[in-house]
């Protein structure tokens, strides 16, 4: 099992947002307070751009771990080119590829009759993917108010944001377009004090603005204020620094367990990491708000909205008077104070080096964090296999190869490949080249590695024919590997392995197409096989091979110790001719083991949490607390059935998964048990760097 130091988790969190080992840091995004400044690359060929402070330019790092230490610099957004010509501030980049920023001056913009200084705007690109593809920065697009800072502060002389970071949490970005409705959480800063909602902030702090309302245009006009994050108040205070804030990130959060990682400019303080304040970054690892709720089961939260219903957000209370409070500055009168319920507490690392990295003598006035989790330079928000590494490839007009929009004719673009045209890319397509909706076991198409045979569903599983009703090709001789019924089909001196028969020179044979296990699939006996638990009682054609396509544990810290608590699984298998499945009235179990007993993880909801789709044969169960009796930790299931194929897409969190990594290869047996169809196979699993994730795939043992 591993363990983590303090410095080693917070090193390791920003490699969450890259999902694996094999993924670069992300990109940053930079302001800086200087016109005319040439910043260049810190390793060969040293070159370098020009940029002032109304432009944006992306760091590419070139160092391996953090604290980012060397950069490839490239133009990302050319502000005078755009109508912008003043200091930019507080950026944020969305998973749609949209800026979200704020003007250091009162000014008209195109589509915007005038955007303020203490308003935000938003940024959508003509051409989202150009910079990029090393089509240079942006020169083209469309401005919309994103947040009106006077009726969002209720006056006329609201403060500007110095610091802005946009909760985009899977459920609210999809919004952020030219015609949307602005809903996402807003994380900000806020320079000077102010008091909102009866919480006062001051310029150290992080406020939270949840939208309550929003303008015809869909800008946001009113906002609850929590407080996020109180600076001065780390760790008890042991920890805490006073001074403006300046540039924030929320690299990632959890609202179950009001945990995550920020980074951030803040001022010259000795209890943080950085020795250049205005051009370093400080990564924080930890919790945020102040509060618990009052129900008794110990939830974090910074108000009442992250409560279940009817609790509230207890953040503390005054001194004097018992009010309510979240600070000091919520408390009036002389010895007043605050004793709050909980303060946040985490650790403090360097994230980026400014001086080594490229930007010494220099001022970041504002960065943003790029989000594309799999590193290949396409926003996640319009990836089409957000999680696999598939950049741009081919015109989408003329189907030539390209690596740029540049290489394809007026009028075309260069896209990710998508040869089916289902939106879902090639590379995490379950059946490339083919509608999902007409892909299944039976249509005489062998979809390899799922499939190892399909002679049509008029003929498989059929007396005499070598493949199965689930698309697996029955037996093989011991030695040829000849397709067979029995011995007979055979060679002299072999066996039919997998005919459910032990025929010389064979020393077992249990029948089945499952890899792994006890009787592996040459016949021999496997004394370190991994077992199927969980489905004792199922045999011959229900119990199935499962294909496996990606299934990745994280261990977020979230939970005490050092197992892994978050997990997403995604996959298929074939039911055999005339089998069925209906999971909203039978029971679905999900098993996780690499031994004998007990399960790492077994978990199951009571029959009836998944509810059937009436348009279509699918399913989905949905618990976002994973807190359901009998399937803790399991957050939310999608099953399809199309054909006889059965897709499944499943993820859980806040539950310890007490995988064991000490000795490679690390193998798992992962089972998905409808009813009376048992669905198992061997993942093979392989750590990231820094040891808090594992990604893995069916491994086909013996095949």
């Amino acid at each position: 099992m591993r363990t983590h130091s303090l410095a080693t988790m917070a090193a390791a969190a920003v490699l969450l947002l890259v999902r694996g080992a094999e993924a670069q840091l992300p990109k940053l995004v930079f302001a800086i307070a200087a016109t005319g400044q040439s910043i260049c690359d810190t390793s060969p060929p040293n070159n370098c751009i020009m940029v002032d402070d109304e432009d944006l330019f992306t760091c590419k790092p070139t160092s391996a771990s953090l604290p980012i230490t060397g950069c490839d610099w490239e133009p990302f957004f050319d502000g005078s080119a755009n109508g912008l010509t003043a200091q930019t501030f507080a950026v944020d980049v969305l998973p749609n590829g949209a800026i979200v920023f704020r003007s250091g001056a009162d000014r008209t913009l195109p589509d915007l009759s005038q955007i303020k200084a203490r308003d935000l705007g938003v940024f959508f690109p003509d051409d989202v993917l150009r910079p990029y593809q090393g089509g240079g920065a942006y020169t083209s697009g469309t401005f919309k108010l994103y947040l009106d800072g006077d009726a969002t502060q209720a006056t006329s002389g609201a403060s500007p944001y110095d610091a802005v970071a946009v909760l985009t949490n899977g459920t609210c970005e999809d919004t952020v377009t030219p015609a949307g409705v602005h809903t996402c959480p807003l994380i900000g800063s806020l320079a000077g004090s102010h008091t909102f909602d009866g919480t006062n902030f001051l310029d150290e702090d992080l406020l939270r603005c949840t939208p309550t309302a929003n303008s015809s245009g869909g800008s946001i006009t009113d906002c609850q204020y929590d407080m996020f994050w109180e600076g001065s108040a780390i760790n008890n205070s042991m920890n805490g620094f006073n001074g403006n804030f300046f540039a924030a990130e929320i690299l990632s959060f959890d609202p179950m367990t009001f945990s995550g990682d920020l980074v951030f400019r803040g001022p010259s303080d000795p209890d943080l990491p950085t020795s250049s304040p205005q051009r370093d970054l400080v990564l924080y690892s930890g919790t945020f708000g102040n509060g618990v709720c009052t129900g008794g089961g110990g939830e974090l939260c910074a108000g009442d909205g992250d409560c279940p219903v009817p609790e509230t957000c207890n953040t503390g209370s005054c001194t004097i008077g018992a009010t309510p409070c979240a600070s000091d500055g919520d408390c009036s009168g002389v010895g007043n104070s605050c004793t709050r319920t909980r303060t946040p507490t985490g650790a403090y690392s360097l994230y980026f080096d400014g001086d080594v990295a490229g930007l010494a003598g220099q001022t970041i006035m504002a960065f943003g964090i790029i989000p594309d989790g799999d590193g290949d330079d396409v926003p996640d928000g319009i990836d089409n296999c957000p999680n696999d590494p598939n950049p741009v490839e081919i015109c989408a007009n003329a189907m030539t190869a390209c690596t740029s929009n540049a290489q394809c004719g007026l009028g075309d673009s260069c896209v990710q490949l998508d040869t089916d045209g289902d939106g879902v890319g090639d590379v995490c397509d379950q059946c490339a080249g083919r509608d999902d909706a007409v892909c299944f076991c039976g249509d005489a198409i062998r979809d390899l590695p799922s499939e190892t045979c399909d002679l049509g569903s008029a003929n498989n599983g059929q007396p005499d024919i070598p493949c199965s009703a689930t698309c697996q090709v029955i037996g093989h001789c011991t030695t040829s590997g000849d397709a067979c019924e029995d011995a007979s089909d055979c060679p002299p001196g072999e066996g039919c392995c997998g005919n459910n028969v032990v025929e010389s020179p064979e020393q077992c044979d249990d029948g089945n197409g499952i890899n792994g296990d006890a009787c592996d699939n040459t016949c021999a006996i496997n004394p370190d096989g991994i077992p199927v638990l969980g489905c004792e009682d199922v045999f011959g054609p229900h119990l199935i091979p499962a294909f496996v396509r990606r299934t990745k544990f994280t261990d977020t810290r979230a939970v005490a110790g050092t197992d892994f608590d978050r997990w997403r699984s995604r996959g298929d298998f074939n039911l055999a001719t005339g089998a069925d499945i209906d999971p909203d009235t039978e029971l679905v179990r999900f098993i996780l083991n690499q031994g004998t007993s007990p399960a790492i993880y077994d978990v199951a909801p009571p029959i009836g949490d998944f509810i059937e789709n009436p348009n279509r044969p699918s399913w989905q169960f949905l618990d976002p607390e994973a807190d359901e009796p009998g399937a803790i930790g399991w957050k939310k299931g999608k099953l399809n059935l199309s054909g006889n194929k059965v897709r499944f897409s499943l993820n859980g969190k806040n539950f310890p998964i007490p995988v064991d990594d000490s000795t490679p290869p690390i193998r798992i047996r992962q089972t998905l048990r409808i009813g009376n169809e048992c669905a198992t196979g061997i993942i093979e699993c392989t750590p990231n760097a820094a040891g808090n994730a594992l990604k893995c795939a069916t491994v086909l043992l013996g095949e």
